[in-house]
């Protein structure tokens, strides 16, 4: 993908659209200002009580979709938030025509990695001193999508 953009620069471009599941607790978001990010960055999030509990945003381009965030509060997580939020965020990707989903992880992210590897995610390749602050290798995970 040709953006490689911030969790600042989405968290500020983020505005709440719709509801869609019946206990109205996962919605959707869009990206506000399209001059600063393309138009095919997406979001989802869980709320509880009108407060964000976890959000994943990706962006679909061509057959590739492309995890930029996956969060979720730490008082709120191992409940299956983070699987809910890939879940819809395939869902999503396959309905636009993608057929494999890419992202980027630090290595020494266990918990993360964990979760991905049970959602079908594979280690594609190694990201030499990918990430700053602290510096630190990053690996490309890939996922097929069905």
């Amino acid at each position: 993908m040709k953006n490689r953009l911030t969790n600042v620069n989405f968290l500020g471009l983020i505005n709440v659209r719709k509801v869609i599941e019946k206990d109205q607790s996962l919605v959707s978001f869009s990206v506000v200002d399209d001059s600063v990010v393309n138009s095919n960055i997406f979001g989802l999030g869980i709320k509880t009580d009108d407060r964000l509990i976890a959000h994943v945003l990706f962006s679909v381009e061509n057959e590739i979709s492309e995890i930029h965030s996956l969060a979720v509060d730490p008082f709120f997580r191992s409940m299956g938030w983070g699987k809910t939020l890939l879940c819809g965020a395939f869902t999503y990707s396959l309905s636009r025509g993608c057929s494999r989903c890419l992202l980027q992880v630090r290595v020494s992210n266990y918990t993360a990695i964990a979760l991905y590897e049970k959602q079908d995610f594979f280690v594609g390749r190694l990201l030499k001193d990918y990430y700053d602050r602290p510096r630190e290798d990053g690996l490309e995970m890939v996922c097929y999508l069905e």
